[in-house]
């Protein structure tokens, strides 16, 4: 066997880095059919790009000729919180869970991007390494495939690096750092002359919940610090993150490897069905309730009611962590997301129709979610979002 290079030596093996290189390039191919649809209006994939960059091809006469004289583009870029720790520890062999961490950074800009009605289009990764290691490459490979169909997106390409002294992680062997950065377009030209957001939402819309699968991407590290007892044990005791527990019905690690739910596919379906009723989107990710004080104008509030019957409940992980971290139920609230995913902000009139509609869409989808009337937009000159906890307490939270 030939001596490695000093370089490789150093922790930097360019042979294994193409190695993930030629990974990301089959992605491409495999992720084209994505994207059809664009095709036939004139966006396209060049067969042949650059080795340097990567992007997209708009043929502006088929734009034309299928009414469309202009669109916005839009960039987004996240990855997935501290899931990368747990997916190191992980000793199952589900390879959806395995896949996680890529399904959950696409979620993370798919969802992002929706919110302003932005089509989703390129995806590119972006990932680090404690050292090369082509086995999760290939369950992030897998990973890819599921998010980048959920989210009707290409992936175009993608970098890794190794970086050894800076990427460590409770196993180094296993320690990487990811995160995806995504291009999409608007096309609808009722969301270009009159973008989704705060201009649109007015008194008496109501905000309309998208369930969610778990705890998405936000208040990871709280969970599995409080799991294997890191202010005392650091990570000498992580392998209890595996062990089933009663009073969860899974391993925490199971729990958290559960992929965040990409709205993609429903909400675009939606917005082509009702793109002047719907007013408003919020991701609800880290800060939880929060998220949607970026959709009011100045002289609204909130008020939600997150008991009610239809209310998608916080799943068993949530009450899990407020009980062994002993967190408050309002900063339960700011943290997570507690059972929804999504708010969309819709006319009161055309709501009963869109629920209706969203869910029909949230059987088919490859993770199915609900939608309910979680609350409307009041009056506020302070602005605050007023919730009944899941529990029937009330709590009010003002701008931070």
């Amino acid at each position: 066997m030939a001596e490695k290079s000093k370089y490789a030596q150093a922790g930097v093996d360019f042979e294994k880095e193409h190695d993930v290189v030629g990974i990301l390039k089959a992605l491409r191919e495999a992720t084209l059919p994505f994207t059809e649809d664009l095709r036939e209006i004139g966006i396209s994939f060049p067969e042949e790009g650059s080795d340097f960059s990567s992007g997209f091809k708009v043929n502006a006469k088929k734009l034309l000729e299928n009414g469309i004289e202009e669109y916005v583009a839009q960039e987004c870029v996240d990855g997935p919180s501290s899931k990368p720790a747990v997916h190191a520890l992980y000793d199952g062999d589900d390879d959806v869970k395995l896949g996680c961490t890529s399904i959950c950074s696409i979620a993370m800009v798919a969802n992002d991007l929706i919110c302003s009605g932005a089509r989703p289009v390129t995806l590119t990764e972006y990932h680090s390494w404690h050292n090369i290691n082509t086995e999760i490459a290939k369950q992030m490979a897998k990973g890819n495939l599921i998010g980048a169909e959920a989210a009707r997106a290409t992936i175009t390409g993608g970098e890794n690096a190794s970086l050894s002294a800076l990427i460590t992680g409770p196993i180094p062997e296993k320690g990487y750092d990811m995160c995806h950065i995504a291009h999409g377009i608007i096309l609808d030209r009722e969301l270009i002359d009159h973008p989704l957001g705060k201009g649109r939402v007015k008194e008496g819309d109501i905000a309309i919940g998208l369930s969610s699968s778990g705890v998405h991407c936000n208040g990871i590290t709280l969970i599995w610090k409080t799991a294997i007892d890191f202010a005392n044990y650091g990570f000498d005791k992580a392998s209890v993150i595996n062990q089933g527990l009663d009073d969860l019905g899974e391993s925490v690690a199971s729990a958290i490897l559960t992929p965040t739910i990409i709205y993609v596919k429903p909400v675009l379906e939606l917005l082509d069905k009702y793109h002047i009723d719907v007013k408003a989107i919020a991701n609800i990710t880290g800060e939880g309730v929060h998220n949607m004080r970026r959709v009011l104008a100045s002289g609204l509030g909130l008020s939600l009611d997150y008991s009610k019957n239809d209310v998608k409940k916080p799943h068993t992980i949530f009450k899990w962590v407020q009980n062994k971290a002993d967190v408050s139920i309002k900063e339960m609230y700011e943290d997570y997301n507690m059972g929804t995913g999504m708010v969309i902000v819709a006319d009161k009139l055309a709501a009963p129709d869109m629920i209706q509609t969203l869910n029909s869409f949230g059987q088919q989808h490859y993770n199915k979610f609900s939608a309910y009337e979680l609350g409307k937009v009041v009056a506020d000159k302070e602005q605050l979002i007023k919730v009944v906890t899941y529990n029937g307490k009330e709590e009010r939270f003002e701008e931070k």
